[in-house]
This record gives structure tokens, C-alpha cells and sequence, in this order.
């Protein structure tokens, strides 16, 4: 399943927004928070009278005012929307597609925090993410696949078994990795398309039956210990497969 990351210069607030309805503070440690413009009341700079720290302040009409040091702020931006939310399992938000087997998908992936986030990068049947992916580190390299069932890894058929799959390990029992034809059932049930959410190109699948939607970041991948073609490429594992040799699904910017 699968990072993208002022001195006292700082975000140009007064942008024309267009038809944006959301404006968003992204800080370097990766967090983004959403504002809604209607809510919005005023944005201001101050100083800190007992420091030479310079801070953000946007007051929305509840009077309630968020403080963010000038330094800290990546970004502010703007669009039109935000991830659809229809509940929540076991701590984590999911989006219901009104998808024909009723399968919910989560508005993020394992270990990220917001919806465009790349979340954390797993070699196929591993649960916890690593520095280098080299061939070398991977503990199934050598086996078969007829090792991989005696050992557990996957059951008889060719479906990781939930020790091995990073998504129920991760979030718990009542959450799992997709398979091959639930990629396939979300691609045709949904209107596929090559987007861009909070700066984060990615793959965005709007669903045909009730129009809510779902943000798969290009995290690209890792080659060793060097993570390539984020930006342009995604490569998301699935727990099952056909060809015991082929564990993912793909997506680039061919994709329109």
C-alpha cells in the first residue's frame, strides 16, 4: 500500500482563489488542515513580542484563532474540494462507493495521516515499512510459491494470510489489502482520472453509482534504498493474484 514532503518569507495569502471553497495550511512535518473559506473570518501576521517568531493566525467566525509559526508552513493553497468521509472502522475513515459488493475503501493509505499523503511503502507480504528494499532484506526472495503456502504466507488461494497482510496487521482485523478484482470492480464502477488533491498527483476514482470518490496518491516506488517516480507513477500491492508473480496494480500519468 503506499512521502512527499519560509524563512520570514511567507505563503501568498491573497491569491485570487477562483471558485476554491477550501483553503489548506500545509506545515513541514506533512500535516494538512482544511478550512472551509465560508468559515474563514480574516487570516493575519503577528510577532511574538517576547521572540522574533513571526505566526499565521486564521480566525474563523466561531472566535476561534489557530496560530502557526510563520517557519513551520510549507504551504497554503486552495481547491475545491476535500476526501468524502462515510464512517469510520476501528479508528480509521472509510468512503463508501455504493460499490456493487458493498467493499468500503479507507480515504487513506496504511501509515499516512491525510488523503494525500503517500503513507508507508511494504515489500509484498511484509508488514512493517524499512530503508532498503533491496533484494537481499526481502525474506521471500528465495522461496517458491508452493513455500509460501506450507509457510503460511498465503493460503491455497494464492490470498495473503492476515499475519502477512500489511493492512490488517496495521489497522486490525476488520481491515485488509484489496485484491486484484476489487482494483478491477473500483475501475468499473468509477470514472478514472489523472488529478491533483492539495498539490499530490495521483489517480482519483469518482463513483458512477452515488458521485463520491477516492484519492490513490502516485507514490511511485522503492528501488534499494532509492524511492523513485513518486509524482508520476503508483504501485499498489494487492493481496492475491493469479500469476504468483505478479502483486500489483499499476498507475501513471497515461491514465485521463
Amino acid at each position: 500500500m503506499k512521502k512527499i514532503i519560509l524563512s520570514m518569507l511567507v505563503p501568498m495569502i491573497a491569491l485570487s482563489v477562483g471558485a476554491a471553497e477550501y483553503m489548506n495550511v500545509r506545515t513541514n512535518d506533512g500535516n494538512v488542515i482544511h478550512y472551509d473559506l465560508e468559515e474563514v473570518e480574516k487570516v493575519d501576521y503577528g510577532n511574538d513580542k517576547s521572540s522574533s517568531t513571526r505566526y499565521m493566525n486564521v480566525t474563523t467566525y466561531d472566535n476561534t484563532t489557530d496560530k502557526f509559526e510563520v517557519e513551520n508552513i510549507k504551504e497554503v493553497f486552495y481547491n475545491d474540494y476535500v476526501q468524502p468521509v462515510s464512517g469510520q472502522i476501528g479508528g480509521y475513515d472509510y468512503v463508501d462507493l455504493d460499490l456493487p459488493s458493498g467493499l468500503k475503501w479507507a480515504t487513506m493509505n496504511v501509515g499516512a495521516s491525510h488523503t494525500d499523503d503517500y503513507g508507508d511503502f511494504f515489500a509484498w507480504g511484509e508488514t512493517e515499512p524499512k530503508k532498503n528494499y533491496y533484494s537481499k532484506y526481502y525474506p521471500y526472495f528465495d522461496l517458491s510459491w508452493s513455500d509460501l503456502v506450507s509457510n503460511g504466507i498465503v493460503n491455497s488461494q494464492n490470498v495473503l494470510t492476515s499475519r502477512y497482510d500489511a493492512a490488517t496487521y496495521n489497522w486490525g482485523s476488520n481491515w485488509r489489502m484489496p485484491r486484484y478484482e476489487e482494483f478491477e470492480e473500483l475501475i468499473d464502477n468509477c470514472q478514472v482520472v489523472w488529478d491533483t488533491l492539495n498539490g499530490v498527483p495521483g489517480c482519483k476514482f469518482i463513483s458512477q453509482n452515488n458521485g463520491n470518490w477516492v484519492f490513490l496518491p502516485a507514490g511511485g516506488w522503492y528501488r534499494s534504498d532509492y524511492h523513485d517516480s513518486d509524482g508520476v507513477y503508483g504501485r499498489y500491492d494487492v493481496s492475491n493474484t493469479e500469476d504468483p508473480y505478479n502483486w500489483e496494480w499499476c498507475m501513471n500519468t497515461e491514465i485521463s
